[in-house]
């Protein structure tokens, strides 16, 4: 009839459909026209739609890009006609290639001292078809297995992305690494260097504390037995001292010393007060436990040395030996004074050859000896002592003969009997000495004369 109108919508589809050449990213599609009688009127343009995708060509092949890898798509394709009306549409599915993965991210959770490894690949933009996780390093079980064998290095590839080694060595290095497997290839294996947690070390065993002093200070000599590396690298050791309870300061105080130490000094303790010590180590992961407490009885000062020993003789076998109190260290408890002729030769019975001692208050400062030998020259030792917590701490002093009369404090003892000073008395001694040489002389001059 005259009023109706002219078929424009094409009733037919694209003919021989094909898609070509396809990659992990690109496919390319041709075809052919659609069917002369099936057009209706001239053909616009074609449609190409895939994954809610649309793209229009006049020709008869296209290009899709930006394809992900491994994945399946459904293209159609419709024929556009002269009204801009769409005719049915032919479809196909293509699936783009797989392909070679990134390096895999990895995540780690440490628990000591174990290491849970976890594997991530982006599996959006391509397949995973194996995790390989690897570790190197020192003393490595095999996971999930019974075995006491112990490895250097270990591997394990599986669909499972993640894999825990436990029993590690702690606060040590270990190599940790991974790669995916798919059908495209193998990615760049993803390494790392990881340290495995320590632990805080054990405790301190071993502690011995030993007190010294002089005549102004006391110091502790502490010492201790290693813990070991076991927990971790142990950094430093720390010892704890205080003044035992009922003093006055019973503040706690400390000193650090390095980990590679096995022995301290503390300085600067009071006299005559007991310490309470203890020790602990650190790591990384903090300060262990205290050693058990130890608590060394104090020490005294030791007593300062007697200063300016002189000895006056009031007969031929009593002297008074006299002294000064040195002030540096501790009031002595008494003072031993000895008297002796040689002190190289010992007697039988201990003791230098003519010894004589006596022992007086250290609040005094001379003593008067008696029994001494006639004609002798006498050395004094002046011994300060204090005691203290069971133990004595002894200084002293010694002045001998010669250095009494360089100093013109001393002679030798006078002889028995005798008169005067014992300066007339040698005296005496060497006129009759010289007076027996010369006679001795002029008598064997008279007998050699009457010979001729």
């Amino acid at each position: 009839p005259a009023d109706t109108l002219p078929i424009t919508l094409p009733s037919g589809s694209p003919q021989l459909f094909t898609i070509t050449q396809i990659t992990s990213t690109t496919s390319n599609l041709s075809w052919q026209p659609v069917l002369l009688l099936s057009r209706n009127g001239p053909i616009q343009m074609y449609e190409i739609t895939y994954d809610g995708t649309s793209i229009t060509t006049s020709g008869l092949t296209t290009t899709l890009t930006g394809l992900l890898p491994n994945r399946v798509y459904n293209v159609s394709i419709a024929a556009i006609g002269a009204t801009n009306q769409t005719g049915p549409a032919t479809s196909l599915v293509v699936q783009t290639l797989d392909t070679v993965p990134d390096p895999p991210a990895l995540s780690f959770q440490k628990v000591s001292p174990n290491i849970s490894i976890t594997v991530t690949s982006d599996s959006y933009n391509w397949t995973v078809t194996k995790y390989c996780i690897g570790i190197e390093g020192p003393a490595i079980n095999e996971p999930d297995s019974n075995s006491s064998s112990m490895f250097n290095s270990y591997e394990n590839c599986s669909l499972i992305n993640s894999i825990t080694f436990t029993d590690l060595d702690v606060d040590t290095y270990y190599k940790v690494y991974a790669y995916v497997i798919n059908t495209a290839g193998t990615a760049s294996a993803q390494t790392s260097q990881v340290v495995t947690p320590g632990d805080v070390p054990h405790r301190v065993s071993g502690v011995s504390v030993h007190l010294h002093s002089n005549t102004t200070s006391v110091s502790a000599n502490v010492s201790w037995t290693p813990v070991g590396d076991t927990q971790g690298v142990v950094i430093a050791y720390t010892i704890f001292y205080k003044q035992a309870v009922g003093t006055m300061n019973t503040s706690v105080q400390f000193l650090t010393v390095s980990g590679y130490e096995a022995t301290a000094v503390i300085e600067g303790l009071a006299k005559k007060t007991t310490y309470q010590f203890y020790v602990s180590a650190t790591t990384a992961e903090g300060m262990g436990t205290a050693s058990a407490e130890v608590m060394p009885l104090g020490v005294a000062l030791e007593p300062g040395q007697p200063t300016d020993i002189k000895a006056t003789f009031s007969s031929a076998t009593e002297a008074l030996v006299e002294w000064t109190r040195n002030r540096n260290g501790d009031i002595p408890d008494y003072y031993t004074i000895i008297a002796y002729y040689n002190r190289n030769v010992i007697k039988d019975g201990g003791g230098r050859l003519g010894d004589i001692q006596k022992n007086v208050s250290g609040s005094e400062t001379s003593v008067k000896l008696t029994g001494l030998r006639p004609g002798t020259g006498y050395a004094f030792d002046v011994i300060a002592s204090v005691q203290y917590g069971g133990k004595t701490l002894r200084s002293s002093a010694t002045v001998s003969p010669i250095d009494l009369e360089k100093s013109g404090t001393y002679k030798r003892t006078p002889v028995v009997g005798a008169t005067g000073s014992s300066t007339l008395i040698v005296a005496f001694a060497v006129v009759g000495a010289l007076l027996f040489v010369a006679m001795v002389v002029v008598i064997v001059f008279l007998v050699m004369k009457r010979s001729k």
